[in-house]
């Protein structure tokens, strides 16, 4: 019941992404990954929208959380280190690039 639930706010929140209410997106998305820890795409849309509002370190975050649970997810990786913003990511990014979403920017 819980992974519906977390499912239902993941998809209401890629709803308000497309609207571009970022603040509400994250919201939505910390409530379903309250209810499932490892619902990816609501990491994913709350670290999308988190860039989306400058707060980088939380984007951050929620993208090393989302591809811990799924290493592969080249979506995620792709879609943050097509942000605008992702070279004041790249200052907060780590030292270990497998655990970064924006191992690729170094060609920047």
């Amino acid at each position: 019941m819980k992974k519906l639930q977390s499912t239902v706010r993941s998809n209401l929140a890629a709803i308000l992404l497309a609207r571009e209410k970022y603040g509400e997106v994250v919201f939505e998305c910390k409530l379903a990954l309250e209810l499932w820890p490892e619902n990816v795409k609501a990491a994913f849309r709350a670290a999308k929208a988190s860039v989306e509002l400058g707060k980088f370190e939380d984007a951050l975050q929620l993208s090393e959380a989302a591809l811990k649970v799924d290493p592969d997810n080249k979506v995620l990786t792709r879609t943050l280190c097509s942000s605008p913003h992702t070279r004041h990511v790249r200052r907060l990014a780590p030292v270990n690039p497998t655990l970064s979403p924006f191992m690729f920017l170094r060609r920047l």
